[in-house]
């Protein structure tokens, strides 16, 4: 019966998400109210799970599933009380489906249909603005475990179907106080461009989203997380969501290539070829760059732009 019942489940995780950009670190954006029909959840504040252009969500939606066979509960908040700074930060409870399925908190690249696209489809495709392998992803944390539970943050990065580096934390112990952590990257590939990334918080490290019924954990168990970063070489840091967009012309380009921003930049502007050596750099002030590539040689280059060690802005472009 239990089977059936989880079966009939994951029928029910519905939804598409096709990422298009990076998010706020902080979370300090993307928080959206929505209603419900349900008497014991009326309203509940998600981060992001409607909007198809983001990579990091939750799966609060659940709760809104028509005719559920379990009666689902939330397991993402919006934290306004204890931050790291700002005003807000995301907590991730452990909590049973109607006693039947042990559900984590889990923050990440996923969706309401994370059966498919976490563990079928290797995590969500991040475009082209994604184009360098950090060394590790860092940020802060508190952890609240219950009866000796674990938390659990994970990254991968792939090429394509491929793993080209991974790591993980675990916390196994009650840290009360807002700690830095930093999951360092093990590139099996050196050198391999990034094509998507799977990265999970989630509040008890004995999750199977393969079997729920095989999760184990403690109702309970907090994890708190906040101001999450990629980071580079040279104290490079880039925030895990960048709202920067840019226009990229003529693209291939065979003379000058012209890079259009939606908001005014300021910092260096560094060239790199696909090896990662830095071929060019430019100061940049405004919302528009043109860059001279005649003496370029063919083929795919990454760009960079950076302020005060911190990536604003990356992505690639053709020179034919």
């Amino acid at each position: 019966m239990k089977k059936m019942l989880f079966f009939v489940l994951i029928c029910l995780f519905t939804g598409v998400l096709s990422a298009q950009r990076l998010d706020d670190g902080s979370f300090e954006n993307k928080w959206l109210q929505y209603t419900t029909t349900r008497t014991d959840i009326p309203v509940y504040w998600d981060y992001s799970h409607s909007e198809t252009d983001d990579i990091i969500r939750t799966i609060n939606s659940l709760v809104v599933i028509p005719n559920a066979v379990v009666r689902t509960e939330l397991t993402a908040f919006r934290e306004t009380e204890d931050v790291k700074d700002g005003d807000y930060a995301v907590r991730l409870t452990t909590v049973t489906f109607d006693n039947i399925l042990l559900v984590p908190g889990v923050l990440g690249t996923i969706t309401d249909d994370f059966i498919s696209d976490y563990i079928n489809a290797g995590g969500i495709n991040v475009q082209a603005e994604f184009n360098f392998a950090p060394l590790a992803l860092t940020g802060y944390y508190k952890y609240l475990p219950v009866n000796g539970d674990s938390a659990v943050i994970e990254v991968e990065l792939y090429n394509e179907d491929i793993v080209i580096g991974s790591g993980k934390f675990i916390q196994r112990n009650r840290v009360e106080e807002w700690t830095e952590f930093t999951v360092n990257v093990h590139h099996n590939v050196p050198g391999s461009a990034v094509t998507h990334i799977r990265m999970l918080f989630i509040s008890s490290a004995g999750y199977n989203f393969e079997d729920l019924m095989s999760c184990k954990g403690q109702v309970g168990s907090t994890l708190y997380i906040d101001d999450i970063k990629f980071s580079y070489e040279s104290s490079i840091t880039e925030s895990i969501l960048s709202d920067v967009k840019v226009k990229t012309y003529p693209n291939p380009a065979t003379e000058t290539v012209t890079f259009e921003f939606d908001q005014q930049m300021k910092g260096d502007f560094f060239i790199y070829n696909t090896l990662g050596s830095e071929v060019a750099s430019y100061p940049l002030a405004g919302e528009t760059l043109n860059v001279n590539v005649s003496t370029l040689e063919a083929g795919t280059y990454l760009f960079r732009v950076i302020d005060n060690n911190n990536i604003r802005k990356s992505g690639k472009f053709l020179v034919k």
